[in-house]
């Protein structure tokens, strides 16, 4: 009596389909978890330069427009950042936008320092 069973080379074909989607869902999650990891360091980079602004600003007592968002330290995923700071309303913004695989994303940290009010958010990612 002839046993009904599966051939060697259909096993191997369903194991090839396994793998090719089992690959396209482990590089989505990779790309997706890395891009996070870059908008994470942006947000924390734009974090890092609006302390280093402020440090600035509070140790030289100088005006606002004196203080220039290019001596701040920049990881691989940050490209152009902003300032704006109002001394009136005692209000202090960096805005960074994002580089590399965090194209397209930006980050804005603002502090209003008269009621201790920390603002950050990141877009377009």
């Amino acid at each position: 009596m002839k046993k009904k069973a599966f051939t060697l080379i259909e096993l191997l074909f369903v194991l090839v389909i396994i793998a090719i989607i089992s690959g396209f869902v482990i590089s989505k999650f990779y790309v997706s978890s890395v891009k996070k990891s870059a908008v994470r360091a942006l947000l924390e980079d734009t974090q890092n330069c609006l302390n280093f602004l402020l440090s600035q600003y509070t140790s030289n007592l100088t005006s606002t427009s004196t203080l220039t968002v290019s001596r701040c330290i920049k990881s691989q995923y940050t490209g152009n950042c902003s300032y704006s700071g109002e001394i009136d309303t005692n209000t202090f913004t960096v805005s960074c936008s994002g580089q590399g695989i965090a194209q397209g994303a930006i980050c804005t940290v603002s502090i209003n320092d008269t009621n201790i009010n920390i603002e950050k958010n990141c877009s377009g990612y």
